[in-house]
């Protein structure tokens, strides 16, 4: 993509609905695994405060939340870090 910035060169990859696909659920992952991690640090839990808290383990949650990870969020499992947080799950469509 010589000569291009990266902006033009996404948009041009993002028509490609394949591309668009999978650059849409790293940008949903991403806001999520931030937003998880802004709310722990919030409450000043800990990844294995946060575990403890939803029944788990802290190398489960530090996968869910390593932003160089590719595992999806489960709605159990948001379900049971929003309960953890003490935090209302919104899920809404845009």
């Amino acid at each position: 993509y010589i000569g291009e910035n990266f902006r033009t060169y996404l948009k041009k990859k993002l028509k490609d609905p394949e591309h668009r696909k999978g650059y849409e659920l790293a940008r949903a992952r991403l806001k999520l695994q931030l937003k998880i991690q802004e709310l722990a640090k919030q409450k000043k839990l800990s990844i294995r405060e946060l575990a403890k808290r939803m029944g788990t383990s802290g190398t489960q949650i530090q996968r869910l939340l390593d932003i160089e990870s590719e595992k999806d969020f489960r709605l159990g499992t948001l379900v049971s870090i929003s309960q953890a947080l003490g935090k209302e799950l919104v899920i809404d469509f845009r």
